[in-house]
Formats: structure tokens, C-alpha cells, sequence
């Protein structure tokens, strides 16, 4: 590709459980590409630091944008502890009291879509 005055950012949504699931072409221009690679992860924190892992094998500083789910362990004990020695970024923005109560915890069926 060629030079860009813009940093750019993808954001990686596939593999997030056990296993990470094969890129294809425009997900493997995303993250080759990228400046920053942020991702979600709301599953157990062994996969949270697998799915770390993985993604800084492209030698570019990395985000989680979203997790905290605590129906599978992904807890602010148990994730920020992980970012902290991978030296991974970990955004939380759900103690909004607003339409979507993101700051209630999940249960099953409780998810819906506005």
C-alpha cells in the first residue's frame, strides 16, 4: 500500500474463543496495515491472553476496546491483570447509565439490541 498521511486502526473480531479462526485477504490487510490493532474480547481470561498474544505477533500496540462479560469470567480482576503484563490497552465505557444499561451485569437472553 502505499504511504498514508492517517494512522489507521482495524479492529479484530474473529477468533475470540478457543481456538482463533484463519484470516482471510482484507482481515489480513487489516491487521498488516493497521498503526494500532484494538479488538473485543468477552470470553474466559485464558482466551483473553491467547487472543493477546496472537495479535501482537504484528508488532503493533494493541487495544481491547470492549470486554466484561461476567457470566465467563471476563472481569476487571481477571482481565486488567493480563493487559497489565502484556502492556495491552483495556477500555471500559459501560458504567452509562443510559437506554442500553450496560452498566447492569449480562445474564442469558437479558441482551437486546435498541
Amino acid at each position: 500500500m502505499g504511504a498514508r498521511s492517517e494512522s489507521y486502526a482495524a479492529s479484530h473480531q474473529r477468533g475470540v474463543g478457543r481456538r482463533q479462526a484463519s484470516l482471510g485477504e482484507l482481515q489480513e490487510i487489516q491487521l498488516r496495515e493497521s498503526d494500532v490493532i484494538t479488538f473485543h474480547n468477552y470470553t474466559w481470561p485464558e482466551y483473553f491472553k491467547r487472543q493477546v498474544s496472537w495479535l501482537k505477533k504484528y508488532n503493533r500496540p494493541v487495544i481491547c476496546t470492549e470486554y466484561m462479560a461476567r457470566p465467563v469470567g471476563s472481569t476487571f480482576d481477571t482481565v486488567l491483570p493480563i493487559a497489565k503484563e502484556e502492556r495491552v490497552g483495556a477500555i471500559n465505557w459501560g458504567f452509562v447509565a443510559g437506554k442500553t444499561q450496560t452498566y447492569l451485569p449480562w445474564t442469558r437472553g437479558s441482551i437486546r439490541t435498541f
